[in-house]
């Protein structure tokens, strides 16, 4: 129970710096559209999307977050061994393969943010591949 307590909060840190970077770039990206962005732009304001953000990121980050404590606390038993400056090896270094697989897709869609991305990237990987294994040691 205690990984996916530690999970949860670090799904909430990932939703507070979802939520302090992507309104920004909604609004970078609104100030000098794209012609496909501009379209949708058109159809659904800028406040709209973001007030959607604030509305799911949380709930979905928890369920991340919770599911990346389960994960945790499998690998730990399957793949025991610490490395990296992190708990678990194994669980670290998949964070960063999928961390580096989702924003390389976003990057490819929306290459005018890929700064933004950069930094959501950074922070999912220290956030979950080390400060997870973190909290979860320190709070057996």
């Amino acid at each position: 129970m205690n990984y996916i307590i530690a999970g949860i909060f670090s799904g909430l840190i990932m939703a507070s710096a979802t939520l302090s970077v992507v309104p920004f770039t909604i609004f970078l990206l609104a100030k000098n559209p794209t012609p496909s962005f501009k379209t949708f732009i058109d159809r659904v304001p800028p406040i709209y999307i973001t007030m959607g953000l604030v509305v799911v990121s949380y709930p979905l980050c928890i369920l991340v977050g919770g599911i990346a404590g389960l994960l945790y606390s499998m690998s730990i038993n399957e793949f025991p061994g610490a490395g990296l400056g992190s708990q678990n090896m194994a669980f670290s270094i998949s964070a960063v393969i999928f961390g580096i697989g989702i924003s390389s897709t976003l990057v490819f869609l929306l290459r005018q943010a890929y700064i933004s991305i950069a930094i959501l990237t950074l922070i999912f990987v220290g956030n979950f591949g080390w400060l997870l294994p973190f909290l979860a040691k320190k709070s057996v």
